[in-house]
This record gives structure tokens, C-alpha cells and sequence, in this order.
């Protein structure tokens, strides 16, 4: 199966496969070896980003990202 694959979100962030994570802001599937976006770190986790622009909204207010219905 191809990673990059639609799959059903579960809670929380990580991704269907080891190494995999889902950008916080717009769900895309990221590899986490190379975020096209780079990463950005919060209350101890680190999240990885699609683009710059899902990075740094989520950077202006992580908490409200993080609350929104997934």
C-alpha cells in the first residue's frame, strides 16, 4: 500500500505507518525523515508540516490548532 494513500484519521497525529506523521493543520500524510514544511515542536512533541504556511499558522496558536475537530 502506498503511503501516500487516502487513510482514515485516528486520534492524535501519527501516521498509518511507522515513520509517517499527519500535518496538525490541513492532515496531510508527511514523511517524517523530510517534512517539506520542516517540524515545529510544542509541549514536548515534535509535529512536521506539508508547507510553511500549515507550519507557521500552527506555530501563531498551537493550542487552538490542536483543539480544532479533526
Amino acid at each position: 500500500m502506498n503511503p501516500r494513500e487516502s487513510h482514515q484519521i485516528a486520534p492524535g497525529l501519527t501516521g498509518p505507518y511507522s515513520g509517517w506523521s499527519y500535518d496538525p493543520m490541513c492532515r496531510m500524510l508527511i514523511d517524517e525523515r523530510d517534512p517539506p514544511g520542516g517540524t515545529f515542536d510544542h509541549d514536548g512533541k515534535r509535529y512536521y508540516f506539508c508547507s510553511v504556511g500549515c507550519r507557521e499558522a500552527f506555530r501563531a496558536a498551537p493550542d487552538s490548532a490542536l483543539k480544532r475537530k479533526r
